[in-house]
Order: structure tokens, then sequence, then C-alpha cells
């Protein structure tokens, strides 16, 4: 085994390591879950003025305490992955930045690279291509709505296919950047390198098949945990499959995971929302649920 082959498989130990370690301690990460949403409940409760008490007693009346949360949640991700993608666009726009390191790492790897390693970042390229992760995922999606009875599954990944296509299609042609010169490459690619289509197509993907699979097969901690882990295993795997080829620029693969991240966060929190607003569906159990029965 080579260095790099020890790096990716100690790397992938590590994940394995701290899988089992939050499979294992489900109480404690509850408990800090917990008192952190207190936390946060009673700094909202002593700084915010009036104006924004009665904004949030509203928004909880009308969405319920739960579906306020998700909705909450969801932004404050969103708005954090988007600031990220941000900054990786300027420093493309600009030559700055993250883009500095891009070239010296796929050099890097180009010098270490090893056959059996070649071998299996070829097969996760062509496995995590962006038709095979959507065919997979509309698969997975349609069993989910199927034996669910629920609509939700399907729509929201034909939603996440259309848009993700969209979204390569565009931005490539907008920063229209070359991909790295053939010396580094492994293959002769076309098409320009920003942002990853495979890195958007498979987090876009793997992001809503697991939340699917989380929400509507599996209820355990433990099933959870799995499923999760794998995903973020398959995604990084891609991602670096492409760097490692030659093929991609680090923050061609990093705007990938962004975009992807982004687009796929705002799809669940839709339809985790929706899941949570219509008829039929109790609000009782968070603090806003409770805001909202006090103000009644």
């Amino acid at each position: 085994m080579g260095p790099l082959s020890a790096v990716v498989a100690g790397v992938l130990v590590a994940v394995i390591v701290t899988a089992v370690w939050l499979a294992r301690n489900q109480y404690r990460l509850q408990t800090a879950v917990a008192r952190s949403r207190r936390a946060i409940q009673r700094l909202v409760t002593r700084h915010v003025g009036d104006l924004a008490r009665y904004e949030i007693r509203w928004a909880a009346r009308l969405l319920g305490g739960s579906a306020l949360g998700v909705l909450t949640a969801g932004l404050i991700t969103l708005c954090g992955l988007s600031a990220l993608l941000a900054y990786v666009s300027d420093s493309v726009h600009e030559y700055d930045g993250i883009i500095l390191v891009d070239r010296p790492i796929v050099a890097w790897l180009a010098a270490h690279r090893e056959p059996v390693l070649t071998t299996v970042m070829r097969i996760l390229s062509i496995v995590g291509s962006p038709v095979s992760a959507a065919v997979v995922a509309v698969i997975v999606c349609a069993a989910v709505a199927w034996r669910s009875r629920s609509w939700l599954p399907v729509a929201t990944v034909a939603i996440g296919v259309a848009g993700f296509a969209l979204a390569a299609t565009v931005v490539k042609l907008e920063v229209a950047r070359p991909r790295p010169p053939l010396p580094y490459a492994v293959m002769a690619v076309d098409g320009y390198s920003f942002p990853s289509g495979h890195a958007l197509g498979v987090t876009t993907m793997t992001l809503i098949s697991a939340w699917v699979i989380a929400r509507w097969l599996i209820q355990s901690w433990n099933g959870r945990i799995a499923v999760w882990t794998s995903a973020i295993v398959i995604i990084c795997g891609v991602g670096l499959s492409r760097v490692y080829l030659g093929v991609h620029y680090p923050s061609d693969v990093i705007a990938g995971w962004l975009l992807g991240a982004i687009w796929a966060g705002a799809l669940v929190t839709c339809a985790g929302l929706w899941g949570r607003v219509r008829p039929g569906r109790a609000a009782a159990g968070s603090w806003l649920g409770r805001t909202r029965q006090r103000a009644d």
C-alpha cells in the first residue's frame, strides 16, 4: 500500500470510528442538542424586542413549532453554505484565495498515483456520474414513495434532477473555466471545469435519497447514522476521484459539493415543511408550539 492509499484508508477508518461513536452515544448527543435548544430559547427571550417576539409568535401560530424549527434550521444552514459558495466563486473569478492551492494539489496527486487506487477512483467516477446518481436516486425515491404511499419523495427527486442539471449547465457556461491540462489528467474530458458536475449531481441525489430513506424507511438511530455515514462517504469518494484523476481542480469539487448541498437542502427543507404544515399534523412538543398555545 502506497502513502496515498494509506491516507485514504486512514480517513475511511476515522469516518467509520466516528459513526460508531455517534451510534453509541445517542443519549449524550440528544442531551447536548436539547441543552443548546434551551439556551437559544433563553437568548431569544431575553434579547429580542417586542416586535420580534410578536413575529415569532405569529410564525408559530401560522406554521406550528416543529415546522418553524425546520424552516429556521434550514435557512441558517443554507445561508452558511451560500456564503462558502460565494467565497469559492469569487476566488475563481479573481484568481486568488482557495484556487492558489488547486494546481499544487492536482500535481501532487498526479505524482503519487497508484495502480490499484487509480482503478478504484475510475470506478467511483463512473458510478458517481450525474446520470448514474440520478437513476439510482429516482429508483430509491420511487420505491420509498410506493411503500410509504406519499408523493413527496418522487416530487423531491424529480425537481432535484432538473435543478442540478440546469445549475451545472448554467454555471459552467457562465464561469467557463478550463479543465486541468492533460499532463495532470488521466483521461481527456470535454466541457468546462467549474463546478464539478459529478460532485454537484452525486451530492444532490445522495442527500435527497438519504433524507427520504431516513424519514420514511428507517426509524432507528443506528440505522440513520449508517445511512448518513454512507452518504457522506459516497459524496466525498466521488469528489476525490475527480481530483485524483486530474479532470477537476479541488475548488471545482468543493463548489459542486456546496451547490449540491444548497439545492438538496432547499428541497428537503421545503418538503419537510410541507409535511409539517399540512392539515392533521400536530405542532405540539416544541417550545414554539407551546408559545402558540400561550398566545391563544
